[in-house]
Parts: structure tokens; C-alpha cells; sequence
């Protein structure tokens, strides 16, 4: 299964998010394929937002707000989404500023196309430390799936 993350800023990324990001890649690489692309172009940006989701694939909006979904259940997710034999997993970042919190939008508006939300955190953070968020809580998944030790 392959994972894409796609993620609107408007600075660079924090060194240490990217770091963390292509470590927590690196580990991944027994499980499945990961991705992410930084989006600064509102042109790139509207054109990602507003595909439909193709056979096989989720779409997953990630917006701040409490978190509904714990490590435990994120893993049962994988585990589903692979014996469904999905192909792509696309996680949708706004920048912070733009979003709003989830009981605020539906899932399907006109300007975006997602099969369900996903709330990471009321905390106020970084579309790269969600980003960087996302491949370590995919990663606790598989470990979590497969009855593996998260901690080394």
C-alpha cells in the first residue's frame, strides 16, 4: 500500500520535522511506501484538493481539532484498508490558517473531495508537524499491527 502526504505552507519546513520525517521514512520502508510533498502554490495546492478519489483509494483531510482516533484504532484502520486491498492513502494538510475546525465542514463541499476527516490535535501547530505526526502515528500503526515494540 502506498501512503501519500500532502501538505499546504507558506515557510520552509523546521529542520528537525524533516529530520523526524525521513527517519520515521526510513523505518517504514518494511511496511509500505510513504510519501509527502510540501505544497506552496495555491495553483498546485487547488488542483490536489479538488481530485476525486480514484478506486481504491481514501482521501483523508487532516484539520486541527481533538483527536477522536487512538494509535490502537489508526493500526485496525491499516490492517483494513490493506485486506481491502487499497492502493493509495491520501492525507490532505491545510495550512492552519486556512482550516477550519471539523464540525464546522462537511466532509464533501465543493472545494474539497475527501472520504472523511481526520482531527490530529487542538494544539496550534505546523502543516509540516502534522505532517511529521502522520508517519509516526502510521508507523506506531504497523508496529502495532504486526505485535511489534514501538520503542527500540
Amino acid at each position: 500500500m502506498k501512503y501519500e502526504i500532502a501538505a499546504r505552507i507558506s515557510e520552509k519546513p523546521a529542520d528537525y520535522c524533516v529530520g523526524a520525517i525521513a527517519e520515521y521514512a526510513k523505518r517504514l520502508t518494511a511496511y509500505c511506501k510513504i510519501r509527502h510533498q510540501f505544497v506552496r502554490r495555491d495553483s498546485a495546492w487547488k488542483k490536489i484538493i479538488g481530485e476525486k478519489a480514484a478506486g481504491k483509494e481514501v482521501r483523508i483531510r487532516v484539520l486541527p481539532g481533538e483527536s477522536r482516533i487512538t494509535s490502537e484504532e489508526l493500526s485496525r484502520l491499516i490492517g483494513k484498508w490493506e485486506s481491502a486491498g487499497m492502493r493509495r492513502i491520501l492525507f490532505l494538510i491545510p495550512d492552519p490558517e486556512e482550516s477550519l475546525p471539523a464540525e464546522e465542514e462537511p466532509v464533501q463541499s465543493l472545494q474539497w473531495h475527501a472520504d472523511f476527516l481526520l482531527p490530529v490535535s487542538s494544539f496550534s501547530m505546523g502543516s509540516d508537524m502534522v505532517t511529521m505526526i502522520l508517519y509516526e502515528q502510521i508507523y506506531r500503526g504497523y508496529r502495532i499491527l504486526h505485535n511489534q515494540p514501538y520503542h527500540k
